[in-house]
């Protein structure tokens, strides 16, 4: 009789590394194998599948952090729209695992998928973010390091500061507009929502040869908690002097939706913003408002884009 084959347990905490931006994680790094193949057909069945793409997802939850750093990586599409129509790829991807001492990189690698901002006093400021590794293709393919670089030790990042991990109580004013719009507040907090387009460009010899940012858009929702139920009609605009007519946008009155952290300070903008839809209910023991959701528009200066997101860190 054969010995068993004994288990050789790989777990631990980690954190990773990327555009030089250390990032603390809420609890895991998933790490998704994504293979594209092919089949040869033949009146007989199938030869068998052939290799197309490999490329990798981490997908992950900051631990809350928010700092000026994080917010220039995680919304840097936000700020500068130039940045459509430009790969994604900007270098190695690291994880750094602490109870193995042990280093994994993706040796090429852009955010994919970048959070969604949740302020709110119940919860840390990120939901959950992607980025996407494929091969780098300034190596041949056969190149022990075209994607992954494995390294047994590091030194360990010290930059994690707990007093930045951020739920404060938030309040919300649209432009100018006078009370209740100055200073909105929500039952469960504000998020505020990027919306990022990919594509990735393919080239028979080496898969997937580049990831490009096609697109991006912003807006933010929030469960009004001291508005009536005309006052949101205000907002959304449904009838009278000012309604939204088809084919005009949302955001037609050019109004920054400025929401504001009434303890910490940090102050974040959406830019040209309008209000879109909202669901409502009318029953016992439930506040009467669902979810209030904002849209935004683009507007150019001398025929440059401005920015769809602004932010003020606390004095």
């Amino acid at each position: 009789m054969s010995n068993v084959i004994l288990p050789s347990i790989i777990q631990g905490p980690c954190y990773l590394s990327h555009g030089g931006v250390v990032q603390y994680v809420k609890k895991d790094i998933q790490v998704t194998d994504n293979v594209e193949s092919w089949n040869p057909e033949t009146a007989t069945g199938t030869l068998g599948e052939r290799h197309k793409s490999r490329s990798y997802k981490l997908s992950y939850t900051n631990s809350g952090m928010v700092t000026a750093g994080l917010l220039d990586y995680y919304f840097a599409a936000l700020l500068d729209l130039t940045k459509i129509g430009k790969s994604i790829i900007n270098g190695a991807v690291t994880i750094y695992s602490l109870t193995e001492n042990k280093t994994y990189a993706f040796n090429a690698a852009g955010l994919s998928k970048p959070p969604g901002l949740i302020l709110s006093p119940a919860a840390t400021a990120w939901d959950s973010a992607e980025i996407t590794a494929i091969g780098d293709v300034s190596k041949q393919p056969t190149d022990a390091a075209a994607l992954r670089t494995l390294a047994n030790t590091f030194t360990a990042d010290t930059s994690y500061d707990e007093s930045k991990v951020i739920s404060d109580i938030y309040k919300a004013s649209l432009g100018s507009r006078a009370t209740p719009f100055d200073a909105m507040g929500s039952m469960d907090g504000f998020k505020i929502i990027p919306g990022f387009s990919v594509k990735n460009i393919m080239a028979g010899d080496v898969g997937i040869a580049d990831i490009i940012l096609m697109d991006v858009t912003a807006g933010a929702s929030f469960t009004p908690s001291n508005l009536t139920e005309a006052n949101v009609d205000t907002l959304l605009s449904v009838q009278g002097t000012g309604a939204i007519l088809p084919g005009q946008a949302y955001a037609k009155a050019n109004e920054d939706l400025v929401i504001t952290g009434t303890q910490v300070g940090w102050v974040f903008t959406l830019k040209h913003a309008g209000a879109k839809k909202q669901d409502r209910q009318y029953l016992s023991g439930d506040h009467r408002h669902k979810e209030l959701t904002f849209v935004n528009a683009r507007k150019y200066t001398t025929g440059a884009p401005g920015a769809y997101l602004a932010y003020t860190a606390p004095v």
